[in-house]
């Protein structure tokens, strides 16, 4: 196979060697100074050529739901459906037989405003849902106007949001989620009144234990993500990829965490370190690609019991 450049950029479940395969979130380091996601990059134009190359994808839709009953998953992520394969799929979904728990991955989809009765009711449903690099003719927060109890694990890459009060009204439609993830998520039009609502919102998800916000640089100030970790006593695992803060870390927060990953992040690392000093429960932390004075890396070994992994 042709060397790939240091910039290049894959689409999503294209081959190449292992350190440059990209998968549906944003991509590490690794490809070079000028990374950027490599959804964001993806323009409409290369769906539809490498839709064509794939086939007609609603009958490999209708072998997928065939198998729904059994495999507790429906992952259309691959299949890089338009507006209107997703209206028709989404229309046949509604009339087969299905589980009354399963999980959803809709990724790289592009959803017309008819699709949104259809969805609605099939979200009622999930126990997971994935959502990234997915268009909204309605906006996202549209299928969140009810309750889901079921959804448990919800994740949401490279996503645009009009504001923070579109971000709010979803996680408050979720109250028993265990897993959240919102990476590379932008706002339109945000004020910063605005933002100090999400902390207090995320706090209340009071079955949260793994949270990734990774990527969200462009609106997570200091006064959020203090919010945030100040008021999770239960989160076991945090992810915070390329993440710029020169908030202090408190040696209080966090208490229950059992992992950091913090790749490529620009931190006030020595009171990371210090908080992470006195976690009883943690098990690894992950700051490959970040910045940090090797004195503090080692005086952390130093410190911690042989059972903490540190990647480096």
């Amino acid at each position: 196979m042709q060397a790939l450049s240091p910039n290049v950029i894959l689409p999503i479940g294209a081959s190449g060697p292992e350190e440059t395969k990209v998968f549906p979130q944003p991509i590490g380091l690794k490809l070079g100074p000028n990374i950027q996601y490599a959804c964001k990059v993806w323009v409409r134009s290369d769906h539809c050529k490498l839709a064509k190359s794939l086939g007609h994808p609603l009958p490999e839709v209708t072998n997928r739901l065939k198998l729904l009953s059994t495999d507790l998953n429906l992952d259309l992520s691959a299949l890089f459906l338009d507006a209107t394969d997703i209206l028709k799929a989404t229309r046949t979904f509604r009339k087969c037989e299905k589980p009354r728990t399963f999980r959803l991955n809709i990724e790289n989809c592009e959803l017309a405003a008819e699709d949104d009765t259809n969805l609605k009711a099939i979200f009622d449903e999930c126990v997971e849902l994935k959502i990234g690099n997915t268009t909204f003719q309605n906006g996202i927060s549209s299928l969140f106007d009810t309750p889901k109890p079921q959804l448990c694990r919800l994740e949401m890459t490279v996503l645009e949001m009009k504001n923070e009060q579109n971000l709010c009204e979803i996680l408050e439609k979720c109250p028993n989620l265990t897993t959240l993830k919102m990476a590379g998520i932008e706002m339109s039009d945000v004020e910063t009144a605005g933002l100090s609502k999400i902390p207090a919102v995320i706090c209340a998800l009071s079955h949260l234990i793994s949270l990734d916000l990774s990527y969200n640089s462009t609106w997570m100030n200091n006064e959020i993500l203090a919010g945030i970790l100040g008021g999770m006593d239960n989160l076991e695992e945090l992810t915070i990829i390329e993440t710029k803060s020169d908030l202090q870390f408190e040696s209080n927060w966090l208490p229950s965490l059992r992992s950091l990953t913090a790749r490529g992040s620009d931190l006030r690392w020595d009171s990371v370190f210090g908080m992470v000093s006195v976690l009883e429960k943690i098990q690894k932390i992950d700051i490959r690609y970040a910045q940090i004075d090797p004195i503090l890396v080692e005086e952390l070994k130093d410190g911690m019991p042989n059972t903490l992994r540190i990647l480096i």
